[in-house]
């Protein structure tokens, strides 16, 4: 698949890899001309920020509403001028193809939580569908328009341990008339969510085992496990509350800044 395929507005995930680490920024394609596709700029502390490194290479993958994304690898990128305003020009040298793949083990959660989509947005109550360490998605009543290609947050607790993460929004679903599911792409790895992946891909191995087969016509023989303590995540049941860590989350981070 060619850069025909895209089209003037449509939204791109920009994935820049320097060594073993990546990051994904969302842009906005302005103008398609031939193998060339023009791009809005990312502006990272108020400078625009140069694609062109010898030291990094430059992904794309175009967002679809509905429909599987398309990944260029290894594009090339230079900063251009028209009109005195600054854009990207990337030219890709091979074909492009759409992900349809599954990358990492999804984790089923269910937990409540609140997320932002856009920037300096109203925080909504969402469920937390899944995590994986590329993603995760959340269900809300919430019909945020022109939401895919947007910057988001989700913030939830499980296990006692508070997670914030961010990604973009890739897929928009509309689950039912009062539902619309949020697919997001990991914009920054968390390693803290990757163990806590583990941890509870542990715990249902553990589960498992516990269960005894005693034979045909003997029924399952389930082991007795103690009951564990309460968590204390219950401090944190109410979407108010989760909402006010949501807030504490953001200051932490602008404080940081």
């Amino acid at each position: 698949m060619t850069f025909t395929e895209a089209r003037a507005g449509d939204n791109l995930i920009i994935q820049i890899v320097f060594g073993k680490q990546n990051m994904d920024l969302p842009s906005k394609i302005i103008d398609v001309r031939g193998q060339n596709l023009i791009v809005d700029i990312i502006y990272l502390d108020k400078k625009m920020l140069n694609l062109s490194s010898e030291h990094i290479r430059v992904h794309l993958m175009l967002i679809r509403e509905g429909k599987a994304p398309i990944v260029w690898k290894n594009v090339a990128c230079k900063i251009i001028k028209e009109n005195e305003q600054a854009f990207y020009q990337i030219t890709s040298y091979s074909e492009g193809y759409e992900n349809n793949r599954r990358e990492a083990f999804r984790l089923y959660i269910g937990n409540d939580g609140v997320a932002q989509i856009g920037i300096n947005k109203k925080a909504l109550e969402v469920i937390v569908r899944d995590v994986s360490e590329n993603g995760f998605s959340f269900v809300t009543s919430i019909d945020v328009k022109m939401a895919v290609g947007e910057p988001v947050r989700l913030v939830f607790i499980d296990l006692d341990i508070t997670f914030s993460l961010m990604g973009i929004v890739v897929r928009k679903v509309n689950v039912n008339e009062k539902e619309v599911l949020y697919g997001c792409k990991l914009s920054v790895k968390n390693d803290k969510l990757l163990k806590y992946i583990n941890n509870k891909q542990r715990q249902t191995i553990s589960a498992n085992k516990n269960k005894e087969y005693k034979g045909p016509g003997m029924g399952t023989k389930v082991s007795k496990v103690k009951k564990k303590k309460e968590s204390k995540k219950n401090r944190y049941e109410t979407t108010a509350e989760i909402k006010n860590l949501f807030v504490k989350v953001l200051h932490e981070d602008n404080n940081e800044k």
